[in-house]
């Protein structure tokens, strides 16, 4: 992987919620195996499930990736609610904004694969040109 810039608090803040997912909150039954990883890609993300402005100019990123092997996600969720709305009446978690606050300043993409057994949230961090 080529070198690149990022803010390290960012994408550490990043990791945690995702992997904090995952693993659930403290005496519940959703507790998984968690994975995080860091992988090159080239070309633009085809699993994106949110795209912040200018994220499509970049043509190289560092994959922060989280696995796991829980029960996956509904395939109705609307992800765009998610990365951009704080949440109300405790619907869902601050995580998933937070991330997708983090994903529009560093025009990272987010992608989403998920069936039971194998779910993946990618963050993706664009290899900015020199």
């Amino acid at each position: 992987m080529p070198p690149f810039l990022t803010d390290g608090n960012l994408i550490s803040s990043v990791a945690y919620n995702l992997v904090k997912n995952v693993l659930g909150e403290p005496n519940t039954d959703n507790s998984g195996i968690a994975t995080l990883s860091l992988e090159n890609v080239q070309g633009f993300p085809e699993d994106a499930v949110f795209v912040p402005e200018g994220a499509r100019n970049y043509k190289e990123f560092a994959a922060f990736r989280v696995s796991d092997n829980g029960a996956g996600f509904s395939q109705d969720k609307n992800w765009l609610e998610y990365f951009t709305r704080c949440p109300e009446k405790r619907q869902h978690g601050f995580g998933l904004y937070f991330t997708g606050l983090v994903a529009k300043m560093l025009r990272a993409p987010i992608g989403i694969s998920s069936k039971p057994g194998n779910t993946r949230v990618s963050f993706y961090q664009p290899i900015y040109p020199n």
